[in-house]
């Protein structure tokens, strides 16, 4: 996701990975088995009003990020643990909480 930065780009952080088989090749090492949950829809900005000049796409933000924030922490509750190689700083968002909050509520 690239709706909190500036500039475009950031979002295809999982491509090179993808493109590289880098799950492939640390399966093959036996270094790690690896899950590709895939990506999550966000829609581009160009489909979307920014609302507020300090929070442009705050809406779907909030929306793409609970989404990501329970897919983390399906994956924490799982005890495995959950790398994203991509978007802005705005995915924190659905990644801390879902890393902490929901993964401890979970196991309650």
């Amino acid at each position: 996701m690239d709706l909190g930065a500036d500039r475009r780009g950031v979002d295809m952080g999982p491509r090179p990975f993808r493109y590289a088989r880098l799950k492939e090749g640390l399966q093959t090492l036996g270094i790690a088995k690896l899950f590709d949950h895939g990506n999550l829809h966000v829609p581009v900005p160009e489909s979307a009003s920014p609302v507020d000049k300090h929070a442009k796409y705050l809406s779907i933000i909030r929306d793409v990020c609970n989404e990501l924030a329970d897919v983390v922490a399906k994956v924490v509750t799982g005890r495995r643990v959950s790398g994203r190689p991509r978007g802005d700083h705005s995915i924190a968002i659905g990644t801390l909480p879902g890393s902490c909050a929901r993964a401890s509520r979970s196991r309650v």
